[in-house]
């Protein structure tokens, strides 16, 4: 059980080396040019084909949010919290978010 607790890292993890790739492709593939400044990560991955990589990285840090989310949910209603409110609230935040990041990886 203690393996779920690497699931929030391999999600850092993930992104960070998602988002370095997507620039190190663009700048090889010279969609970018840093000696005008360094670029946004949006501008990186706006041509193909590092814009299938930006947005494969946004869907995979989507659903790993996701999986944190509902295993944190179950965390604390096994744990007794009777807060309703607020385990509502945070799974709601959760999925919404989720679905952002979704939507910001496949809307370009």
């Amino acid at each position: 059980m203690w393996l779920w607790a690497l699931l929030p890292i391999c999600q850092a993890v993930f992104g960070t080396l998602g988002i370095w790739t997507v620039f190190a492709v663009s700048v090889s593939n010279g969609s970018v040019n840093l000696t005008e400044g360094f670029p946004y990560i949006s501008e990186c991955g706006s041509y193909k084909p590092q814009s299938c990589l930006f947005s494969q990285m946004c869907n995979i840090c989507s659903v790993l949010a996701l999986w944190i989310v509902l295993i944190r949910f179950q965390q604390v209603k096994d744990f007794g919290n009777h807060g309703k409110a607020n385990i509502a609230a945070a799974i709601i935040l959760g999925f919404i978010s989720s679905v952002g990041i979704s939507i910001i990886g496949n809307f370009q």
